[in-house]
């Protein structure tokens, strides 16, 4: 808990010093969490026995990001999927959202520890002066191994799927609430929906099985006076209308130009209705651009964007370990040179 605590303060100072805004904060794992065991050199696995499912990370030293190369649902199929649905069920009100990369329920039940660091974060001083936004969830396994056994029974079996949806959204949204009472001044969820050319299933799909755990989380952030911010880093422009009108979603980040996503475009369209979040690129710009270039993104975005308001600059994606420390603390520089709204 004191590494946790430790790790949170010197992120906070960090971004304090650098002039940013905004703070996500994930719930943080406890002494009663699943550990991963060794597999190999940089493989690890997370293990729940109770659930009767696992999943196989590999970690990448350079790239600092693990991704799940195997998992028990991918082995099993449908039977495994639905025998780990059941027992689940079995035990739904003692669940969170763990193992690797929160997709998957948990046996171990949510607890004050999970949200340790958020509430001594808000607490102090430091807190107080930044945008602290708690996580939320939806019930899209979005980077699991078994995503395409989901994506297939979308149209096979949409029974079980609401089954999967319903439980995981259910143990999500407990977690929702319980930071919304913490204090946040906002939740993001970071399930991407799309890869950089189309989206993974149909808009007809996207009304069916997501767009109403979208609303149920926005309603109720909005009855309790918080934002709600839906990323995605992918093309979504098959649904876009119901993504970002019909949801009631608050703000739309990321808006990544390598996908297709013209931000401009979004905020003479709904920039009366959203606030857009992005999109500085991280992939090019951020990692070797020069500094004329990443100046005449920085203005040509506030030029663009910030007109009446609505607009907060980012990136179009996570600032991952390539990112150039020079070229972003320079991106910062120039943002607040002439990051004034031009209202």
């Amino acid at each position: 808990m004191e590494y946790n605590l430790k790790s949170a303060k010197d992120a906070l100072e960090t971004v304090e010093k650098l002039g940013i805004d905004f703070y996500r904060f994930w719930p943080n794992f406890t002494k009663n969490s699943t550990r991963p065991s060794i597999i190999s050199k940089n493989i690890y696995r997370y293990e729940d026995e109770n659930l009767g499912i696992w999943e196989d990370v590999s970690y990448n030293p350079y790239s600092n990001m693990g991704t799940i190369i195997d998992d028990s649902i991918s082995h099993g199929g449908k039977k495994a999927l639905t025998d780990y649905l059941k027992k689940v069920e079995q035990n739904i009100d003692n669940c969170s959202i763990g193992n690797s990369y929160f997709m998957t329920a948990s046996s171990v039940p949510w607890e004050e520890n999970n949200f340790y660091l958020l509430k001594t974060v808000l607490k102090n001083t430091f807190g107080k002066n930044f945008f602290v936004c708690g996580c939320g969830g939806l019930p899209f396994p979005a980077y699991v191994k078994w995503l395409p056994l989901y994506l297939e029974l979308m149209i096979d079996d949409p029974s079980l799927i609401n089954r999967h949806n319903e439980d995981i959204h259910y143990i999500w949204f407990k977690c929702l609430k319980e930071q919304v009472k913490i204090g946040v001044s906002g939740i993001i969820d970071g399930y991407d929906f799309a890869f950089n050319t189309a989206p993974l299933f149909s808009p007809e799909h996207f009304k069916k099985y997501f767009l109403p755990y979208i609303k149920i989380n926005t309603n109720y952030c909005h009855e309790n006076n918080v934002f709600y911010i839906k990323h995605e880093d992918g093309n979504i422009l098959p649904f876009i209308e119901e993504y970002l009108v019909d949801s009631g979603i608050d703000a739309f980040q990321a808006i990544n130009k390598n996908a297709g996503m013209d931000i401009f475009y979004l905020k003479r369209k709904y920039g009366r209705q959203i606030c857009l979040i992005g999109n500085i690129d991280q992939s090019s710009s951020l990692v070797y651009g020069t500094k004329t270039k990443i100046k005449n993104e920085v203005k040509e975005l506030i030029k663009k964007c910030a007109k009446g308001g609505g607009f907060a600059l980012s990136s179009n994606c996570s600032i991952g370990d390539e990112v150039s420390v020079e070229r972003y603390k320079y991106m910062l520089k120039i943002l607040n040179k002439y990051g004034e709204y031009p209202i």
